[in-house]
Formats: C-alpha cells, sequence, structure tokens
C-alpha cells in the first residue's frame, strides 16, 4: 500500500491519467476515475500523503438530522487551508492547479466528453465550431475547481475534501490520535473530533470527475488521517501588587498551550 501513496513534494502533473470518453457511446457514465503511474511504473489510483495542515471550520454534513431522520447515508466534507508558507502544501496547491488546467484542456480536445457533458462546440449565430480557446473558456465557467482562493489574499487558499461510510463495511476512514491510538468515528463524534481548528496529517485521494446538472469537478476522498486537537491559548490576568503605587496597575498575561495527545507513531507521519 505505502508504495502507491506519493508525497506532496514527488507529484507530477504528466503522470495523471484521464480516463478517455467514446463520442456516441451507448451507456454514459456518471462520474469516471483518475488514475496515475508513479515513479515506480505503477498505475493505479492517485493516493496523496499529505503533511499538517488545518482546517478552520471543521467538518460538516449537510442537511445532517433530516438525513438522519430520513435514515439517508451521511457525506462529510471538510476544508484544509493550503498555506503558501509551508513548501509541501505550496507544492500540492500547484499540482491541484495544474490537474484543474490538465482537465479543462483535456475534455476540449475530446468530442467524448463535450458530448457528454453536453457542451455546445459551435456558434450559436454562424454555426461554426468555437476555437479551442473560446470552448476552454465554456468549460472554465462549467467546472469546479479544486483550489479556491480568498477574495482578500493574505488569507490561504482552500481545498474541500469529502468522506462517508465505507460501502462494503459501513465504517467511517481510519483515523488515529496524535498519539498513534485508534479513534472510532461515528456520527456523533465526527463534528467535535475534526472540530474547528483541527490540525490533521491525511492520505487523501484523487477520487473521479463528477458530473451534475451541467457542472463538473474532481473529488477528493479522505483515505485516513492523524488528528491534532487545537492549541488553545489562554490568557490569564494577574491581579496588580498592593504593593504598588496607586497609580500603577501591572497585569501580566501568561499563555498557556493545552496540548493534548503528544507524541507520534503513525504511517502517515513525515
Amino acid at each position: 500500500m505505502s508504495s502507491l501513496i506519493t508525497k506532496c513534494k514527488n507529484l507530477e502533473i504528466k503522470n495523471v491519467i484521464i480516463p478517455k470518453i467514446v463520442a456516441d457511446a451507448k451507456k454514459k457514465p456518471k462520474f469516471l476515475p483518475i488514475y496515475y503511474v508513479s515513479k515506480n511504473g505503477h498505475t493505479g489510483p492517485l493516493l496523496v500523503k499529505t503533511p499538517k495542515m488545518t482546517s478552520s471550520f471543521g467538518a460538516g454534513c449537510y442537511n445532517k438530522q433530516e438525513n438522519l431522520a430520513a435514515g439517508n447515508k451521511l457525506k462529510y466534507g471538510i476544508q484544509f487551508r493550503l498555506s503558501t508558507i509551508d513548501k509541501k502544501l505550496s507544492k500540492l496547491k500547484d499540482f491541484l492547479e495544474d490537474l484543474d488546467r490538465k482537465v479543462v484542456e483535456t475534455i476540449a480536445d475530446s468530442p467524448g466528453w463535450l458530448e457528454l457533458l453536453k457542451i455546445r462546440t459551435k456558434n450559436k449565430r454562424t454555426g461554426e465550431p468555437m476555437s479551442r480557446e473560446l470552448l476552454i473558456d465554456v468549460l472554465e465557467q462549467s467546472y469546479t475547481p479544486l483550489v479556491k482562493h480568498q477574495a482578500n489574499p493574505i488569507y490561504d487558499p482552500t481545498m474541500n475534501v469529502k468522506f462517508d461510510r465505507d460501502f462494503r463495511n459501513g465504517e467511517y476512514v481510519t483515523c488515529v490520535s496524535a498519539e498513534g491510538s485508534y479513534i472510532n468515528l461515528t456520527d456523533e463524534n465526527i463534528e467535535e473530533l475534526f472540530c474547528k481548528g483541527i490540525d490533521a496529517r491525511t492520505i487523501i485521494k484523487v477520487s473521479h470527475i463528477w458530473m451534475v446538472s451541467g457542472r463538473f469537478g474532481i473529488t477528493l476522498k479522505l483515505i485516513n488521517g492523524k488528528l491534532y486537537p487545537p492549541k488553545i491559548i489562554i490568557p490569564m490576568i494577574l491581579s496588580s501588587s498592593d504593593e504598588e503605587e496607586e497609580d500603577e496597575e501591572h497585569q501580566e498575561y501568561e499563555d498557556i498551550p493545552q496540548e493534548k495527545n503528544p507524541g507520534e507513531k503513525y504511517s502517515s507521519s513525515e
């Protein structure tokens, strides 16, 4: 398994394989997997080992209570910051942006893909074929990019990662604590464990291209993770000394980082 996992620093966009679609195919797939050629020549799913990342908002589930009441499968999402200061995360950001471009350009050159996505390829007024540049512009309007840039550039760009129960065994992804102990994820504790400010080292799968209602994009799936509780800084205010002059007040502030679960022993650590 470890030989199939690629570190951020080793990611190469040229090794990504976008599936081909045959025009006029009778069976129209709803999604198509993305493959990767690893450095040892193996072709398979693209699994990426990430360094520690921060999630500002933690995990969430759309319409959780309604889906629970209806007995539907819950699907969670979590947004991670791609810090441009961290070289490994910056490399991951650049790779994902290259992947965005590769998908759009591959589809622009594929009649099968264009037919599948129902993209108009001819000028409505003249009936002439669109130029490649115009076709790419049209596709970009329907594409949901992997990397989301914030309106204010002082904030880090982000990526969204999905996870849910495995259809084979009904369990959520495998996660461990900072000290390496197994964490049993349930619908009741997921949002508590994947809380605001959580740090995590993960293995993420660049899964497949999805297509819904005229839009398309790539799904990133969480395979496993090592969770580090957020450090909470608590200011402690000390009262001024009675021995000081009345017109002088001395307040001391002591930051106390509340660290839990120190230690390390997990395969995704670096």
